[in-house]
């Protein structure tokens, strides 16, 4: 079964946002009826509302949401855009067990959570750092560690604080020090051009 989930931390106002699965489906996850906003909303989309059911449930003290798909027909590239949007829009995860399903929403949610990300780091940066100008990756051949280097003098973070670890991925391990300067750092990648260049920011561990 293949999972999709937006999940965003908001500690001291910091967009934090971890694309991973959730917990596998359990007893305890119960039916929900989507609102009339959502359900026409997924109808515009293309989706088949009798192939489909919103579940909710808990991890921990925290509340989630998923649409659960069964056998569906793939929808068009269009329609798997405006339903990735939707979704990720409402922060509302998506299972399903059909590959071709899989394979086309994934492509197209990869898209939307990019461009969802980078809109709520622009949000808390405008809250947060209003005078902040976040800087733009003019692309390779430039050097991403410099581009990297340059946003953590931004936020007063320490040198490596940030660390690229291929050509796509620019992850930041967790560690103890000041909250303020590892969400700023964090944003700022996140709010820069560089997911339109193929570049990932994550937290986590450094291999």
């Amino acid at each position: 079964m293949q999972i999709f989930h937006s999940l965003f931390l908001t500690a001291a106002l910091v967009l934090a946002s971890c694309a991973q699965p959730l917990l596998p489906d359990i007893p305890l996850d119960k039916p929900s009826s989507p609102s009339p906003e959502l359900a026409k909303g997924l109808e515009r989309c293309g989706l088949d509302l009798g192939r489909a059911s919103l579940f909710e449930g808990k991890a921990g003290d925290r509340q989630y949401q998923y649409l659960r798909v069964g056998k569906h027909p793939v929808l068009s590239d269009p329609q798997m855009a405006c339903l990735a949007r939707l979704l990720v829009s409402a922060e509302i995860g998506l299972r399903t067990d059909d590959d071709a399903f899989t394979e086309s929403y994934g492509n197209a949610w990869q898209k939307e959570h990019s461009i969802y990300e980078r809109r709520l780091a622009k949000v808390w940066l405008a809250a947060n750092r209003p005078s902040l100008r976040v800087p733009q990756f003019s692309g390779f051949p430039t050097d991403l560690n410099d581009f990297v280097a340059q946003m953590e003098r931004l936020c007063n973070a320490p040198r490596d604080a940030a660390v690229v670890t291929d050509p796509t991925h620019v992850v930041l391990p967790w560690r103890e020090g000041p909250a303020d300067e590892s969400d700023c750092l964090f944003t700022v990648l996140t709010a820069s051009n560089l997911s339109e260049h193929g570049i990932k920011v994550v937290w986590g561990g450094v291999p």
